[in-house]
C-alpha cells in the first residue's frame, strides 16, 4: 500500500485529552529505583504550525509520543509522580513559571509541580513515512503469548516479524501466525504493540528505528536485526497428525474462566475423552471446592482419550486473542506434550504446568 504522508499533512480530527494521553506516555517512562530520575519524565510540547501539542516518554530505548488535541501546551519536563493527581482531570489549561507548571482543572481546581531541567532530556525525532501493516489482525494476538515487563529474558520480551510469519513466545507458550506482510526479519520490542487490537496500524523502518502508530499515538525503539530468539516454527509445525477437538470458542472460554476463578494453583484440566471435553479444577484449600463442566466438541477421533494440566490463565488469554466462533484444540497422550490451539492462521502450543 502507498506510504502515508508525513504526520504533519494528514491532520485527522482528533479528540484527545491530556489527562489521558499522558497516562498513555508515562507507561514508557523509566521505572525503579536504579533507573535514571531525568527519564521518570513526561515532555510536554507546544503545537507548531500544523503539528499539534504532544507529550512524550521514553526510558532511553522505547518511547511514546501522543497528539493532545483539548489545550495548548507549554515546553516543560515534569516528573511522572507529579502527573498522578490529574490522571481523573479534564484540563483546561497548562502553564508554567518561575520552573513550577500549573494544571487547571475544568472543575475549577489547579494541580502544581516542579519541572525539571530538560536540556539533557531527548525530543522525539521526526515521524517517517509509514505504512499500512498487513494482517494486523493476525499480529496483535499474539503478543500475549511474549514476555512481560518483569521477564529476566530480555529477547522474549520481543515479536520475531518476518517475511511470511509472526513469532512469539515466552518459554512457557509459543504462538505463530503464517501470514505474509513483514519486509524483513526484526526483533521488535513487544511494548510497541501491546494494547493496539482492532484498527489500522502504520509502520516504518528507518536506518536506526523501528516505528509503530495508532491513531494518535506512536511508538518507536532501536531496530535489532538479530539475537537468540528460537525458531517457534520448529516448536510449531504446521503440519502435525494429531488428533483434535473443535469447540465453541466462547464456551470454551468461559468454562475455563471459571475453573481458573476455583483453582488455588490457577492450573485447569482438560480431559479428551472421543467428543466430549471434560474442564476441571481444584482448590488446595481445607474444604474448598471443586469444578467440572463437560462440553461436547467434534472430535477427529472418536475413541481417542487425554488430559492435558495446564495454566488456566495462559489458556484464557489465548481463547480471548481468537476471533472465530469455533476452536481447534490439538493433544497427545503425552504427560510433557503441548496443547496446540489453533484459529485461522495462528496457532499456539502452550505446555502441561509443572509444579
Amino acid at each position: 500500500m502507498p506510504p502515508t504522508r508525513r504526520l504533519h499533512r494528514t491532520l485527522r480530527t482528533i479528540d484527545v485529552r491530556l489527562n489521558k494521553a499522558i497516562q498513555t506516555v508515562a507507561k514508557f517512562a523509566a521505572r525503579g529505583t536504579k533507573a535514571p530520575e531525568l527519564y521518570k519524565s513526561v515532555l510536554l510540547i507546544p503545537a507548531v504550525g500544523e503539528l499539534p501539542a504532544r507529550v512524550f516518554a521514553t526510558d532511553g530505548m522505547l518511547s511514546c509520543v501522543v497528539r493532545v488535541s483539548d489545550v495548548d501546551l507549554p515546553v516543560a519536563l515534569v516528573p511522572t509522580d507529579a502527573l498522578a493527581p490529574i490522571a481523573r482531570h479534564k484540563i483546561a489549561a497548562v502553564s508554567v513559571d518561575a520552573g513550577e507548571v500549573s494544571f487547571r482543572a475544568e472543575t475549577g481546581g489547579v494541580f502544581k509541580a516542579k519541572t525539571r531541567d530538560l536540556t539533557a532530556f531527548p525530543r522525539p525525532p521526526d515521524y517517517p513515512a509509514m505504512q499500512a501493516v498487513d494482517h494486523w489482525n493476525h499480529i496483535w494476538p499474539l503478543t500475549h503469548a511474549a514476555a512481560g515487563d518483569k521477564a529476566t529474558t530480555p529477547t522474549f520480551k520481543n515479536i520475531r516479524l518476518r517475511p511470511h510469519v509472526v513469532e512469539a513466545t515466552d518459554s512457557i507458550r509459543v504462538a505463530v501466525a503464517n501470514v505474509p506482510g513483514w519486509p524483513e526479519d526484526r526483533l521488535v520490542p513487544v511494548k510497541l504493540l501491546r494494547g493496539w487490537k482492532n484498527g489500522r496500524v502504520n509502520a516504518a523502518l528507518t536506518n536506526e528505528l523501528v516505528w509503530f502508530e495508532f491513531g494518535d499515538e506512536a511508538r518507536y525503539a532501536p531496530i535489532r536485526v538479530d539475537g537468540p530468539f528460537p525458531d517457534c516454527l520448529s516448536l510449531m509445525p504446521e503440519t502435525h497428525d494429531w488428533p483434535a477437538m473443535v469447540l465453541e470458542t466462547a464456551r470454551l472460554r468461559e468454562t475455563v474462566e471459571k475453573a481458573v476463578c476455583i483453582s488455588s494453583l490457577k492450573t485447569v484440566a482438560l480431559v479428551f475423552a472421543g467428543s466430549d471435553l471434560t474442564v476441571k479444577a481444584w482448590s488446595a484449600d481445607e474444604g474448598g471446592k471443586g469444578y467440572e463442566l463437560v462440553l461436547l466438541g467434534v472430535a477427529s477421533q472418536a475413541g481417542y482419550a487425554a488430559t492435558k494440566i495446564l495454566n488456566g490463565k495462559f489458556l484464557v488469554q489465548a481463547l480471548k486473542a481468537i476471533r472465530t466462533p469455533n476452536v481447534r484444540l490439538c493433544y497427545q497422550d503425552q504427560a510433557d506434550g503441548p496443547l496446540r490451539i489453533e484459529s485461522g492462521a495462528m496457532a499456539e502450543g502452550l505446555w502441561p504446568w509443572r509444579a
